[in-house]
């Protein structure tokens, strides 16, 4: 299990980093800008390429275009140029130049170590940087579970429209794989396709990560969106949940072009902890149609099921629990430990329709309620796990927070 923090200079780069970070054992780690650096710009989508070892990567600019590239056991490797991707086969990353210019000894730190290991490594089954002729990004991984034998299937594709000012990540799970377009993919995500509504530009994010599923959050001008791709951690044996895939989003739009940019205050722009979407089965099979939206869905056999904070029926529990009581008290209620310090629960899917009974966990995903001053991005622990809070949607009221666990 492993997780990652960073900035990725849009959102194309952001899906490299996550391949990078998800398909090698080493991870690069924490870059430090000097403090007293003169430019203002940054390190983009840093990664280890095939390092065998854990050392400290120290970038120093000789001038406002060059950098050093030195290796604490390595040693001196190549030059870097700003803005020109590079990769000596043991560390990759783009230095993106800020508003002001960089200056001789401007200096970033970075370690390289241990990321997912061996036996939790995903697989690229795909990697395509022109899937829709239109320099559209598509990634199909196949993850390993946690004993390294399993095969668990996913896909990202980056989708944009430059005249509305909408860059996107769209997203789906499968129960196999075969070589051709992702519609025709067998046990495909049915309906529309959960998406990240994302820019062009600087992007700071977080990942975690293990074998059998994957978290990605992204900061988007204070609109934090965020994706959940494989297994929940299900209640109930594995002939029962074979395969208990969970596709969670941020945005489930419509086709209107305001609906899909990042500043959406609508109702389909919420993440999938407390989700958006209308109850029961996807029945629509078409290839990310413009309707049947819902920003989790989870897999029932062959069937998706839509899970939604609108309806009484397949929700996620404790956000919408005023089905089951005649008060909603996590979200009007509940309040800050004595301490002062923050409750949170599991996040429980709990499905109603077509059949009655508790689906499991989101792995690593934890209901936080907002009472006591809880702000986005807020570190906090519980014994020797530590979270980071985030709103579920933009200008989240007390109620519409998460924490995710940094494994």
């Amino acid at each position: 299990m492993a997780y990652k923090t960073g900035n990725a200079s849009n959102y194309k780069e952001l899906l490299v980093a996550l391949n990078g970070f998800l398909c090698n054992a080493k991870k690069a780690w924490n870059v430090a800008a000097g403090v007293g650096n003169a430019g203002d710009g940054y390190v983009s989508s840093e990664r280890a390429s095939t390092s065998p070892i854990d050392e400290t990567w120290t970038l120093t600019a000789t001038s406002a275009t060059n950098f050093t590239c030195t290796g604490s056991t390595t040693g001196a490797s190549d030059a870097a140029t700003v803005g020109t991707p590079y990769d000596n086969g043991i560390v990759a990353f783009t230095i993106v130049a800020g508003d002001t210019a960089f200056e001789a000894d401007d200096v970033f730190t970075f370690a390289v170590v241990d990321g997912l290991g061996a036996t939790q490594l995903y697989t690229a089954t795909r990697w395509d940087a022109d899937f829709d002729d239109d320099d559209g990004y598509e990634l199909i991984l196949c993850g390993p579970g946690t004993a390294g034998d399993d095969e668990i299937y996913s896909a990202i594709q980056t989708i944009k429209d430059t005249t509305n000012d909408w860059y996107n990540w769209r997203f789906a799970g499968m129960t196999g794989y075969v070589n051709g377009l992702l519609s025709a993919m067998p046990g495909l995500t049915q309906g529309h396709m959960a998406r990240m509504l994302m820019w062009n530009q600087k992007i700071p994010y977080w990942f975690v990560a293990n074998g059998r599923r994957f978290i990605v959050v992204a900061n988007i001008s204070g609109s934090y969106e965020c994706l959940y791709l494989g297994f929940a951690l299900p209640y109930g044996l594995p002939t029962q949940f074979p395969y208990p895939f969970v596709v969670g989003g941020s945005a489930s739009p419509a086709t209107t072009a305001s609906h899909n940019r990042y500043s959406s205050t609508e109702t389909s722009h919420r993440g999938f902890p407390n989700p958006y979407g209308t109850a029961g089965v996807c029945t629509y099979l078409t290839f990310d149609p413009s309707n049947d939206y819902g920003t989790l869905k989870v897999l029932q056999g062959t069937n998706w099921i839509r899970i939604s904070k609108n309806v009484a029926t397949n929700i996620v529990w404790p956000y919408t629990s005023a089905y089951y009581r005649n008060v909603d008290e996590f979200s009007t209620l509940l309040r800050e430990n004595v301490d002062g310090s923050y409750p949170i629960w599991p996040t429980i899917i709990v499905i109603n329709s077509p059949t009655k009974h508790i689906f499991g966990e989101l792995d690593g995903v934890f209901a936080l309620n907002g009472f006591g001053g809880v702000a986005a991005e807020d570190v906090f622990t519980i014994g020797a796990d530590t979270y980071i809070a985030f709103p579920i949607l933009p200008n989240a009221s007390s109620s519409d927070y998460w924490a995710l666990l940094l494994e």
